[in-house]
């Protein structure tokens, strides 16, 4: 009876969890290295870049659930890292790439209707932060 209990424990906390996790697309960001390094991002971007990732990465730790918000915090992050952009030349072209595709997920995470939609654009997000910090420093 005992491994009975536990076979059915172990059935629902694995089924349980599976419907909450979302894979991330996989995304072609087309975007190159500096002679192999990582670019380096002006030092008054990295702040609203790094507040952007806190609102992703608490909503996946602390498994909340208003995406609203989040997309809302997000986005007052992205504003604020587009008006103090100052960079140029090779570093921001490539840093524009990365910034097209992250806000391509911030849209679909805004527009998510359904648990799907919202895990989905929450996975691209966080997957998105991953890109970043193998291209820019």
């Amino acid at each position: 009876m005992k491994n009975i209990l536990i076979i059915a424990a172990l059935f629902l906390t694995v089924a349980c969890g599976s419907t909450n996790s979302q894979e991330a697309e996989k995304v072609e960001y087309n975007i190159t290295l500096s002679d192999g390094n990582k670019w380096i991002v002006n030092e008054e971007m990295k702040p609203h870049i790094e507040k952007g990732e806190y609102f992703i990465n608490d909503y996946i730790e602390n498994k909340k659930t208003d995406h609203v918000e989040l997309a809302k915090n997000m986005k007052e992050a992205n504003n604020h890292l587009i008006s103090s952009c100052t960079m140029e030349g090779e570093s921001h072209d490539e840093l524009h790439k990365w910034l097209e595709v992250h806000i391509k997920f911030l849209n679909q995470l805004k527009s998510a209707k359904t648990e799907a939609e919202i895990n989905k654009a929450v996975a691209n997000l966080k997957a998105s932060f991953e890109a970043y910090h193998t291209y820019f420093q």
